[in-house]
């Protein structure tokens, strides 16, 4: 015949919880403190991410006028072909300015493909795009710039619009 053990309604469980409670204590307390951080971490990332998406749309519309502007500029400086844009685009990954990667691109004639301004532009183009960017951002007269090359190839009312942007700048 089987043996059936039969537990007494008599038997106080809360000795023995409280023994597993205090030897559990210190894993009770560190998942806890887990829980805690990974919420902050959670938080933290949620709060990132909101600023950087601010920080895009205000690039996205500053990037529309600044290229405008340098367009403009490039008119009077024998480019009056040439249209800049300002690309703004997700890098993928987070530095400490943002997730945006920021490129000045340069269609230097009716046609051309716009390419970044290192690589579309020669020499005293690139001084050209500078000046008219210089020009376009004028909020900052302690700078100092150096405008190699901006004369190359350049003569007549080119080098007196020339001159008069970098006397503004």
């Amino acid at each position: 015949k089987p043996r059936t053990l039969v537990l007494e309604a008599s038997i106080n469980p809360l000795p023995y919880a409280g023994a597993l409670i205090r030897r559990h204590q210190p894993d009770i307390y560190h998942h806890a403190k887990i829980t805690d951080n990974l919420n902050a971490v959670e938080a933290l990332t949620a709060a990132r991410d909101r600023a950087a998406t601010e920080l895009t749309s205000a690039r996205m519309g500053a990037a529309a006028s600044l290229g405008a502007r340098i367009t403009t500029e490039l008119g009077h400086l024998a480019m009056g072909s040439a249209v800049v844009t300002v690309a703004v685009e997700d890098a993928g990954r987070f530095t400490a300015d943002g997730r945006d990667e920021v490129e000045i691109r340069l269609a230097s004639g009716s046609g051309t493909a716009a390419r970044s301004v290192t690589r579309a532009a020669s020499g005293g183009e690139l001084s050209r795009v500078m000046l008219a960017l210089a020009g376009s951002a004028n909020d900052r007269p302690e700078r100092i710039l150096v405008f190699d090359e901006i004369d190359a190839g350049i003569g007549g009312n080119t080098a007196t619009a020339v001159g008069e942007r970098l006397r503004a700048v």
